[in-house]
């Protein structure tokens, strides 16, 4: 409403005269009217709510003899009930509830041999291995396979292979 005139003007024109776009002033009054309300999800709402998702998931877990399941065979076993929904879905209730398994960050192999370093103070204390890919004119591509020394780094055996 103009406090000028007392009229209504549509947004489309005065954001034209102030040069400023629609969605800017849309966003302003979402911003106004709801800022401690939160806005739902956009789209169809789904035929099973949230929460009875959870519901199940949860019973799934209860009933399972692991002690923790990843969400793809939550979602497996939800299908089995007759529960039909996206794993996407599945995997953001499990990771905002916690109830996603645990997994390793990095896999450990127990006592490494070098300790760390891969250079030796004498020959013959720790050896690498490696494997390329080669081209020869006779035999087209084959395969190079060397044990090295890591002290000398010299090659104390090799191997070559047609296939790898």
């Amino acid at each position: 409403m103009s406090p000028g005139t007392g009229r209504r003007y549509p947004v489309a024109m005065i954001c034209a005269i102030w040069r400023v776009q629609r969605s800017t002033v849309y966003a302003g009054r979402q911003r106004s009217e709801g800022s401690a309300s939160r806005r739902e999800k956009r789209g169809p709402k789904t035929a099973i709510s949230d929460a009875d998702v959870l519901d199940a998931i949860g019973q799934v877990l209860a009933e399972s003899p692991f002690h923790t399941e990843g969400h793809k065979k939550v979602k497996a076993r939800l299908q089995v009930k007759g529960i039909r929904i996206g794993r996407g879905r599945v995997l953001r209730l499990m990771r905002e509830n916690r109830l996603l398994a645990p997994h390793r960050r990095c896999h450990e192999h127990g006592n490494r041999a070098h300790q760390g370093t891969i250079t030796t103070q004498r020959p013959n204390e720790l050896w690498g291995t490696d494997a390329t890919k080669l081209y020869t004119r006779q035999e087209g591509w084959c395969w190079f396979f060397a044990a090295i020394d890591h002290c000398t780094d010299e090659i104390v055996g090799w191997h070559v292979a047609k296939r790898g």
